[in-house]
């Protein structure tokens, strides 16, 4: 993503984080899949439903997740009321159930034109160009190899943009060795549509994800889902 000055993190300046607005699908497009799980009250105890549309809903925080671990191939496929033209899509999937290997297709009005092939992900959002733009009414993502995970190897997909979305902007504070305490953010303000900024914590680098080692959704608090968010106001503010 675009940052400026990141060590205004550590209050030397101000970091200044640039993101640029995913494009949304037309209304009425539809989304189906190969399968979905069943609605369970998720991590956090909290009710979760795991349907295809998780995938179109611009939600970032609901998610298409398959029926049955490590069940080759899941596919996703979208629907357009009307012919979208695409350079791409970006896909954002889950930390813990990220599509590795995949194939994304669209429909020329007979047939699907394999556009783009991704093998070794482990992005967990992933731009995907196409070699040329495509004017289609449907995509179609097939999924043959998924992250393997204490879960299982689960297809999880939050959201599928149409078009190439570069990745949010973020800064990685690494203090050297555990500290005891917690953080103080003075925010300098944002766009007047407040901006969400997600914090995630981990002991290790080598552990940080986009959700937290702990968090106090994890013993069902409704506080937070996973993380830490915070809508940046357009006027200074300490969090």
């Amino acid at each position: 993503g675009d940052v400026t000055d990141p060590g205004g993190a550590l209050g030397h300046g101000v970091a200044t984080l640039t993101a640029t607005a995913p494009p949304v699908w037309p209304g009425g497009t539809t989304a189906s899949a190969s399968s979905y799980h069943a609605p369970n009250t998720g991590d956090n105890g909290q009710p979760r439903s795991y349907v295809p549309g998780n995938a179109i809903d611009g939600d970032t925080g609901t998610f298409w997740n398959d029926a049955t671990p490590a069940t080759y191939p899941a596919t996703l496929t979208i629907t357009a009321p009307s012919a979208v033209s695409l350079p791409g899509i970006t896909v954002l999937s889950n930390s813990d159930g990220v599509p590795v290997d995949y194939t994304v297709s669209t429909w020329n009005g007979t047939a699907w034109v394999t556009q783009a092939a991704v093998t070794g992900n482990s992005a967990i959002e992933r731009e995907v160009p196409f070699p040329q733009p495509v004017s289609t009414t449907q995509v179609e993502i097939t999924v043959t190899q998924d992250q393997n995970t204490p879960q299982g190897e689960y297809t999880r997909v939050n959201e599928v943009y149409p078009g190439l979305v570069p990745p949010a902007p973020s800064v990685t504070l690494d203090f050297g060795q555990d500290v005891v305490g917690y953080p103080r953010l003075r925010l300098d303000g944002a766009s007047a549509n407040d901006p969400g900024l997600e914090l995630a914590f981990s002991e290790t680098t080598q552990y940080l994800t986009d959700v937290s080692d702990f968090t106090r959704s994890d013993n069902g608090d409704t506080i937070t889902p996973g993380t830490d968010q915070v809508a940046v106001p357009a006027t200074p503010e300490t969090w």
